[in-house]
């Protein structure tokens, strides 16, 4: 009998464990208030790894979605919120509410998810809108200047656009050749009528004059002094067209176009006594005061020799009274109106300090050899172009010296390139009409010429100048 009351009391506690077992790991009555279940930790531990699996499932469902768009991101949304309030209402302690997944480690869903796929969209969209507009100014751009571009080349290429219609035959052609982007000349051709014919002619046939001839309109029209230093013995180089002498009137029209024999007077006469006294302006007044401002180069060979001294000029006519002469327009003193005027006794040259005499051929001798015999002398020899070689107008030029190797060296006047390359000696001969070698009178350059005023008014009767 005790023995089976032990029994009965190890079923009762065995019983009672088991119960207390299923207290602790069950249901109490407890638990039951409000409604509510409870499972027992067990259950509760399996069911917690289940449902994190389940959200991590989702968690790349959803990051799935996100990939392939906003609608379908959306349906997994709501699809993913509806299971997990479903589990929480089972659960006794849900409701409609998704579950909170920060809480649970996971990432947070919320009620507006971010779409990375339509914001990337938006930036390239605009993009690609600004990349439009500055690629279609570009092309605006480059269409404009190429426009600009032809339209302005046309008016500045056509060398007729706006030459003066004052130019006409042949020296308007050579005007339309030589106006290309030079502003001087193109100033000249588009203005020329305010400029001589004979000045724009010289502009064409020298360009290095271009700056004389553009200056004309403003330029003083008169001569002033030659200020640079020479050497007895060394030429210097001169042209017609300096502004020194250039726009002074001789031989009715500008020195610059009808000047080359005082101008090549002018430099033998320099390099031979070392003086610069006499320009090829003053020089131009004293030929003129003379009488040998004459002929289709603008100078009188027989005037600088002196090879007509012994003629005479005629009796001085007033005619009208006015007190100069109705032939030569000079001015008549009171001792030539009465005795009449004289040619003057002896060459011009002597009259400014040289020695001029006129080549011919010795017999035995060529030309050629007796012009290098007289540079070999120390002379200068001036010559009277017929139009060849030197250019088609004749002119005045000067040879100032023979070089080692026997070319001569030419000075031009009128052309720069003439003057700036050596000449063959047979070459300017064929081409020369006249030639006058000058010298100095003693040989030394120290002779001065003599001056005379015989009227006592201070100017040398023979040259015009001031006597000092």
């Amino acid at each position: 009998m005790p023995e089976r009351s032990q029994r009965s009391n190890d079923r009762s506690r065995r019983s009672s464990s088991r119960h207390s077992s299923s207290s602790g790991y069950g249901y109490s009555g407890s638990r039951y208030e409000g409604g509510a279940r409870t499972r027992s930790r067990r259950d509760l531990g399996t069911i917690g790894n289940e449902e994190r699996s389940r959200h991590r499932r989702n968690g790349a469902q959803l990051s799935d979605q996100r990939l392939r768009g906003q609608e379908s991101y959306n349906r997994s949304g709501v699809r993913a919120s509806t299971r997990v309030g479903s589990r929480n209402n089972s659960r006794g302690r849900g409701s409609s509410r998704r579950l909170d997944v920060t809480q649970q480690g996971g990432y947070p869903l919320r009620n507006r998810p971010i779409n990375f796929t339509k914001s990337r969209s938006n930036h390239d969209t605009t993009f690609m809108v600004v990349v439009g507009i500055i690629i279609a100014l570009l092309v605006i751009l480059v269409i404009t200047l190429i426009s600009c571009a032809a339209s302005c080349g046309q008016d500045t290429n056509d060398p007729t656009a706006n030459v003066s219609e004052s130019l006409e035959g042949d020296l308007r052609t050579q005007v339309e050749q030589m106006v290309t982007s030079d502003f001087q000349s193109t100033f000249v051709a588009e203005h020329a009528d305010q400029y001589p014919a004979e000045l724009v002619q010289l502009m064409v046939n020298e360009p290095a004059s271009t700056s004389f001839v553009y200056n004309y309109p403003t330029a003083a029209h008169g001569a002033s002094s030659y200020d640079e230093s020479v050497s007895r013995g060394t030429a210097p180089l001169l042209y017609t067209w300096d502004p020194r002498w250039g726009y002074v009137d001789y031989a009715g029209g500008l020195l610059a176009v009808t000047g080359s024999g005082p101008t090549a007077l002018a430099m033998a006469r320099m390099g031979l006594l070392g003086q610069t006294d006499q320009t090829p302006a003053t020089l131009a007044s004293a030929i003129t005061q003379m009488g040998g401002a004459t002929g289709e180069t603008f100078m009188d060979a027989n005037v600088i020799t002196g090879a007509n001294a012994s003629s005479t000029q005629g009796q001085a006519s007033d005619a009208d009274g006015d007190g100069y002469d109705d032939t030569t327009g000079d001015y008549i003193e009171a001792n030539d109106a009465e005795s009449g005027t004289q040619a003057p006794q002896g060459s011009f040259a002597q009259t400014i300090g040289l020695n001029a005499t006129a080549i011919t051929v010795e017999p035995g001798f060529s030309i050629t050899d007796t012009m290098n015999d007289a540079l070999g002398k120390g002379a200068n020899i001036l010559i009277q172009t017929s139009g060849g070689a030197f250019g088609t107008t004749p002119h005045w030029v000067v040879v100032v010296a023979q070089n080692s190797d026997g070319s001569l060296a030419v000075y031009d006047p009128t052309n720069t390139a003439n003057s700036l390359h050596p000449w063959d000696p047979s070459t300017v001969v064929d081409d020369a009409s006249t030639l006058i070698s000058l010298t100095a009178p003693d040989a030394t350059g120290d002779q001065q010429p003599e001056h005379v005023d015989e009227d006592g008014d201070g100017y040398d009767d023979n040259t015009g100048e001031y006597i000092e």
